[in-house]
């Protein structure tokens, strides 16, 4: 999980400090989540080696086919955008309606708050 300390809102709309009211303030729980200081979308900066920001980089806006311009990694061209004052969570991999901007290496910014159109998945891998 990734979040800025840069937000203008601690929490955004995550409801988490609503279960544990010391979740920022309580150094115990800083093993759970990065914590990034990004106050703007494209603080590319703020990357952290190991957490799948540090490596896919650089990063550079590209025009998409429907003549957008959108922030992207160099690797696959995946969504690659911070965490931000007003956005402070990271959501990882994309959205369905994403298409092929999301992927295994996206990132992108939101408020914490529950959406509809995201979820994840635990993939386990047998070893031999």
């Amino acid at each position: 999980m990734g979040y800025t300390t840069g937000a203008s809102t601690v929490g955004g709309s995550s409801g988490i400090t609503s279960i544990y009211s010391d979740f920022f303030t309580n150094s115990n729980w800083d093993k759970y989540y990065d914590k990034y200081t990004s106050t703007s979308s494209r603080s590319y900066y703020n990357r952290i080696l190991g957490d799948a920001t540090g490596e896919i980089g650089p990063f550079a806006p590209q025009v998409d086919p429907d003549n957008i311009t959108r922030y992207k990694s160099s690797w696959y061209g995946d969504y690659a955008y911070f965490a931000s004052s007003s956005n402070s969570w990271f959501d990882r991999g994309g959205g369905w309606s994403s298409g092929t901007n999301a992927g295994d290496f996206a990132f992108y910014y939101r408020t914490g708050g529950n959406n509809e159109a995201l979820s994840f998945r635990i993939v386990l891998t047998p070893s031999y």
